[in-house]
């Protein structure tokens, strides 16, 4: 590593040499919880007419604040993740370009 790349933080000189790929592992996260059916069911969906057991979406109402406590140590990169990715790049420059221009086509 050239003294020039010493004060960037690891992620940043890994987009500036590829495109990255960021998995939160999700399931394995809630896995790590061991939750039951009881559990996925909560308060509001107790009496529903068919296991909801491995439905990771329905956690999002029935237990809010698991999905939050693993979602924030992955927000708290965020900041970083959208400072080192400026638009000005080629490869995500041209998206913006095309809808700005479909934009101005539908106008």
């Amino acid at each position: 590593m050239t003294s020039s790349h010493s004060a960037l933080h690891p992620i940043e000189h890994e987009l500036n040499q590829r495109i990255l790929i960021l998995d939160g592992a999700m399931g394995t996260m809630i896995q790590n919880h061991q939750l039951s059916e009881v559990d996925f069911r909560g308060q509001r969906f107790k009496d529903w007419h068919c296991d909801v057991k491995g439905n990771n979406d329905l956690l999002v109402l029935t237990q809010p604040q698991i999905i939050k406590d693993i979602h924030l140590p992955i927000s708290m990169l965020a900041p970083i993740l959208l400072k080192l990715i400026p638009l000005t790049r080629p490869l995500l420059r041209w998206p913006i370009t095309i809808c700005n221009r479909l934009q101005q086509t539908l106008t």
